[in-house]
């Protein structure tokens, strides 16, 4: 049997002031409720999400809810530009952000030049055109049907990274 309070992640707010603790089960849980999210938003296998977030959980659940599904998350440094974003999106043909408020001013801005990108999240408030992490957490089911998620393969992608491009143009790294 797991042990379902073994720690996994200990967070601690903007304040400083105030820890939560979350266990491997809280992960778990958690992961498969985003993964019923992406499901439900029309995420599937193959899809690539830029991933724009401080190490916050929902980072930490984001990524594993898509390796579950076979969605290929693209962790992007909170220090992107516009102009970044936009390369990492056309060139990676993203269909998803998930980033912040201080991020979605620069998403907006390139969203008409990058055809792929369809869905838009925030997990730190709410804006028009965009899902709302915890509205969508709130309103989706803790329960992951596996049976409905196609499998994976050990040659199937699973990450992208982009190079920090100092020579040129950042290269990504599938």
């Amino acid at each position: 049997a797991q042990d379902r309070t073994k720690l996994a992640l200990i967070s601690i707010d903007r304040t400083g002031k105030h820890d939560r603790y979350h266990t491997f089960h809280d992960l778990c849980r958690a992961s498969d409720r985003f993964a019923n999210v992406l499901q439900n938003i029309g995420v599937k296998k193959g899809d690539r999400v830029l991933v724009i977030l401080q190490s916050i959980p929902e980072w930490y659940i984001a990524l594993i809810a898509m390796f579950k599904l076979g969605v290929i998350p693209m962790p992007g440094t909170v220090l992107l530009t516009a102009k970044d974003i936009e390369y990492r999106i056309n060139r990676a043909e993203a269909s998803m952000v998930l980033t912040d408020l201080d991020h979605a001013d620069s998403v907006e801005k390139v969203k008409p030049t990058c055809p792929s990108l369809k869905h838009m999240m925030l997990v730190d408030g709410k804006r028009a055109g965009w899902f709302n992490y915890d509205e969508e957490m709130a309103e989706t089911s803790p329960h992951l049907d596996k049976e409905k998620i196609e499998k994976t393969k050990s040659t199937d992608p699973m990450l992208i990274y982009f190079t920090s491009g100092t020579t040129g143009h950042p290269k990504m790294v599938l």
